[in-house]
């Protein structure tokens, strides 16, 4: 009966750990995975705690756990908590496991940790630096009334984010007050909407090329009111990177950032919420290209604003899209065929802002009928291309420049004592027509004419350069020469960079170029020219 009475106590005692989910060891509490026995979870055993060395192993009644993550809420509320040590076995930060650790100031997280849940170190407002190791895919969730992971971190100014991260959830940076620089790396592809709300800090923010929307929080049908960067007071730049997919800015994108002073809208967007830029009040000149929005409506760019380019592929402009903009000074509109103004209210009116419109399209924009010349009567001309002319020196001659829209005559004029050359590209007309495809630069080169070098007799009717492209020494040949010459390289800016001496009877000359940067040259002998590549 003792023998029987002995082993029913044995298998009760063996059987205790198995129906026990939890234990402590020293100032540290474990749970007991449910679907793998042999793995644990770890926590806070007491509020109190002020350090956390977690081991990667624990041993307990002779069982030894493997340590894999921290759970929810594990070390939540724990204001003394000043240190926190991950061992590489843990893969997983569980949601709001380290909220409200107000006395923690920094946390290192190993490679292992591959998800950090939502709120995870919400109102951690002693926490000042963190680094996300490349092992992490997510952070937070894109759950919108959850807290974000890092939301309300007031001391944060720091974090990086690395490429393995793929997805960014709502509100996770909200309240990070000392947060001043960002880079959001191209490996990310979703991003949660107020991500970046009351950042009063934050500078700067690069944006890279996987994410496609910037979303605003719309609260059951109502009005959104928590945009993208809504209150970063102290943003002055936006950096979307090259060849983005972002298509959508949301309501309020940048509600209220009063020192944004730039952002570059990719021309992959095809949609701006309403107020996007509202209450930017230092964006007084700035330019914004929508070439890929169809359809403005009242986005609300900001209504201190001075310049606005409207993109080639708008069709239209909504009711009260500009109208609150009385400021404005200068509108281009990039659109070949006028868009369709809804109505009288699309532009403030009376106002004083010119309009410039593409080449050829003056007519139908100032017609009788359109919108476009209520606006603007008197004040509408056609976008030509800029013309820029130079001199290789300036006490040699001048140059002038009449141009339309879509033609320049350039003008050279010598100043007594000198002659006119050449231009930069190689031609000879003077005067110059050119057809404007582009805004271009021109540079007119003279000499002095009593220069042996421009008389008549030492034209040079072909040269031969060998060989082109070059780089170290190069072969030049050409007719005879009847007397001494000069012979020039000019950069493209018409600035002579070279002067050889070529004496009378000379054919050919091998010249030493290994000192000349890699471009385009003018090679000139008289008033004989050839094109010269240095690699």
């Amino acid at each position: 009966m003792k023998r029987l009475a002995l082993f029913i106590c044995t298998l009760l005692c063996a059987n205790v750990l198995s129906a026990q989910t939890e234990f402590i060891v020293g100032n540290l509490k474990y749970k007991v995975s449910s679907s793998n026995p042999q793995i644990v979870s770890v926590g806070a055993a007491d509020a109190t705690i002020t350090t956390a060395n977690i081991p990667a192993t624990v041993t307990y009644q002779g069982t030894t756990y493997n340590v894999t993550s921290i759970g929810y809420v594990a070390f939540a509320d724990c204001s003394s908590l000043t240190s926190v040590t991950i061992p590489n076995s843990v893969t997983s930060i569980g949601n709001r496991a380290f909220s409200g650790c107000s006395g923690l100031t920094s946390v290192t997280i190993p490679n292992s940790v591959i998800s950090i849940g939502e709120a995870a170190f919400y109102n951690c407002n002693s926490l000042t630096s963190i680094t996300i190791p490349n092992s992490v895919t997510s952070i937070g969730s894109d759950y919108f009334h959850a807290d974000g992971t890092f939301q309300n971190c007031s001391s944060l100014t720091s974090i990086t984010i690395p490429n393995s991260v793929t997805s960014i959830g709502s509100k996770t940076f909200f309240g990070c007050s000392s947060l001043i620089t960002i880079t959001i790396p191209n490996s990310v592809t979703s991003i949660g909407p107020a991500v970046f709300y009351g950042c009063s800090s934050l500078t700067s923010v690069s944006l890279g090329t996987g994410i496609t929307s910037l979303r605003s929080y719309n609260a059951y049908g109502k009005a959104p009111t928590y945009g993208f960067f809504h209150d970063c007071s102290s943003l002055t730049s936006v950096i979307f990177e090259d060849n983005s997919n972002l298509t959508y800015i949301g309501y309020g994108t940048f509600l209220n950032c009063s020192s944004l002073t730039s952002v570059t809208i990719p021309n992959s967007v095809t949609s701006i919420g309403g107020s996007a830029f509202e209450g930017c009040s230092s964006l007084t000149s700035m330019t914004v290209e929508m070439n890929n929005i169809p359809n403005l409506s009242d986005i609300r760019l900001n209504s201190t604003l001075q310049n606005l380019t409207i993109g080639e592929n708008v069709t239209s402009i909504a009711s009260g899209a500009f109208n609150n903009y009385s400021f404005l000074q200068n509108i281009t509109c990039l659109a070949s065929t006028p868009p369709t103004l809804e109505d009288n209210t699309v532009f403030p009116y009376p106002n004083i802002a010119s309009l410039k419109v593409p080449c050829g399209t003056l007519e139908t924009y100032s017609s009788a009928t359109s919108f476009w010349n209520m606006f603007f009567a008197g004040r509408i001309s056609e976008n030509g291309y800029n013309v820029e002319v130079s001199v290789n020196d300036e006490t040699f001659g001048s140059v002038t420049v009449e141009s339309d829209c879509s033609t320049g005559t350039l003008i050279a004029t010598a100043n007594e004592g000198y002659r006119f050359v050449i231009w930069n590209d190689g031609n000879t007309d003077n005067p110059r027509t050119v057809a404007l495809t582009s805004d271009t630069a021109f540079t007119a080169i003279f000499a002095a004419i009593d220069e042996s070098s421009l008389s008549e007799d030492a034209e040079v009717a072909k040269i031969g350069v060998y060989p082109n492209p070059i780089s170290g020494f190069v072969t030049v040949e050409f007719e005879t020469l009847q007397e001494h010459s000069l012979l020039r390289i000019a950069d493209l800016g018409g600035r002579v960079v070279k002067t050889f001496d070529l004496a009378a009877g000379t054919e050919s000359v091998r010249l030493d170029i290994r000192d000349l940067p890699s471009g385009v040259y003018t090679l000139m002998i008289g008033n004989t020219t050839k094109k010269l590549i240095v690699e």
